[in-house]
């Protein structure tokens, strides 16, 4: 990623918004950070933050470890850790990652013999994205177009929501 001063975007909460980075938001953020995790890794976090703040660590450097040690944790908690990033620095949730590929294998998969299987994909997910069907009805109408394809529905149960 090239480096790019000045321009930094607010994180990225479970209500979606982006708030401007300021000591509120920054302190917010911590105690979300402290209640999800262990007390030696969240004194962890804040000795990468010094050493950052000390140039003692490239902003690759500290991306790499804050995103290892949230391996694993809610996506609030890493999307929300962009609030102290450059745009070019963003974190993307692995859920994004494991739909890319799975949007990908689909593809690859039915480009030929079946190419509305891809698009209805895309459809039920852009629908479940615009608050339009529910996450039942969404699990619901992947299972049965995925009917058979055992490996893409448990990728798809991946990165999609938790059942209430």
């Amino acid at each position: 990623p090239r480096k790019t001063a000045g321009r930094r975007r607010g994180r990225e909460s479970l209500s979606m918004e982006n708030p401007p980075l300021s000591v509120e938001n920054a302190m917010a953020y911590l105690h979300e950070l402290e209640a999800n995790l262990s007390p030696a890794n969240f004194s962890e976090f804040l000795a990468i933050l010094e050493d950052f703040k000390y140039q003692m660590l490239s902003t690759e450097v500290v991306v790499k470890r804050v995103q290892a040690m949230l391996a694993g944790k809610p996506p609030s908690l890493v999307t929300g850790f962009n609030i102290f990033l450059p745009i070019d620095y963003h974190i993307k949730p692995q859920r994004f990652d494991v739909a890319m590929s799975l949007v990908k294998k689909i593809r690859q998969r039915f480009e030929a013999t079946d190419p509305g299987v891809l698009s209805s994909f895309v459809d039920i997910l852009t629908r479940f994205q615009a608050d339009a069907i529910s996450l039942t009805e969404t699990r619901s109408k992947v299972r049965a177009l995925l009917q058979g394809e055992s490996d893409s529905l448990a990728d798809f149960d991946t990165f999609l929501p938790p059942a209430p």
